[in-house]
């Protein structure tokens, strides 16, 4: 059904298990986290559903089907659909507490700014997507208030995601020319590549620090080599979705450095 996948289901389920994986790096419990990942994913789908919303010139060139299916309604109709979404979200922070409430109201404004005047900024676009991925942890550490493991992990993503939406912006180049758009890519697409690449190798190098600082048990080391492994494909292939499978990797990592 077209009002449920237009905004990702899959990418806001993910988006909730990072906010899963921020709750037990505090310490959190579960049961009490229920508001927050309902925040978490509320917020996503309306941020998914505004990014259609201001997208459809570019996606008319690149995604020429997801325009047709969408138009069965008019654009009026998918911006008050996210804006019931993003409220939605807001009011389960708000439940859940002051820093919640604070984080989900900055992403609402940076979910809407971004592609209404943000997104055809070289690399201030590709940054403000990544902090948003890396917030989600930060989501997930609001309540307990300890924020120490989960800002690592925030880092790291960030990292990984900023040279996925870099390589993203590549393969959109030519849509993005015709919707007016001065990404990296478009600007230079050699050196989105170099960038991108650069990020990749400064996450990897990075990603011992949870184990050796103490935060994490040997479990992440597990999940550390396949993500490890995917990130350097990724860099040697330039494949989001290798990029896509390292981040997935290295949740699954941080999750058994909990556990184990």
């Amino acid at each position: 059904m077209i009002l449920l996948s237009v905004f990702r289901p899959v990418n806001c389920s993910m988006a909730v298990f990072g906010t899963f994986i921020g709750v037990l790096l505090s310490g959190g419990n579960f049961f009490s986290a229920l508001p927050i990942f309902a925040s978490v994913f509320f917020i996503c789908a309306g941020g998914m559903v505004i990014n259609d919303y201001f997208g459809r010139v570019t996606d008319s060139v690149v995604k020429p089907e997801k325009v047709k299916r969408m138009s069965v309604f008019p654009p009026r109709f998918w911006l008050s659909y996210s804006c019931i979404l993003f409220l939605l979200g807001i009011v389960l922070a708000a439940y859940s507490s002051f820093h919640a409430l604070v984080i989900a109201l900055f992403n609402t404004v940076l979910l809407v700014v971004y592609p209404a005047r943000l997104k055809g900024i070289p690399l201030l676009g590709n940054f403000v997507v990544s902090y948003l991925v890396a917030s989600t942890f930060l989501f997930g550490a609001t309540l307990t208030g300890e924020y120490s493991a989960a800002a690592i992990l925030s880092v790291l993503a960030f990292l990984t995601n900023t040279s996925r939406e870099i390589l993203k912006d590549v393969s959109d180049l030519r849509g993005d020319r015709v919707a007016g758009l001065k990404t990296l890519a478009v600007v230079n697409r050699g050196l989105a590549v170099v960038v991108s690449r650069i990020l990749l190798a400064l996450a990897v190098f990075l990603s011992p620090i949870p184990y050796i600082s103490g935060i994490l048990g040997p479990g992440y080391l597990y999940g550390l080599v396949p993500t490890v492994f995917f990130l350097g494909a990724a860099a040697l292939k330039n494949s989001e979705k290798l990029i896509k499978l390292g981040m997935f990797s290295g949740l699954i990592a941080f999750l058994l450095g909990v556990v184990l």
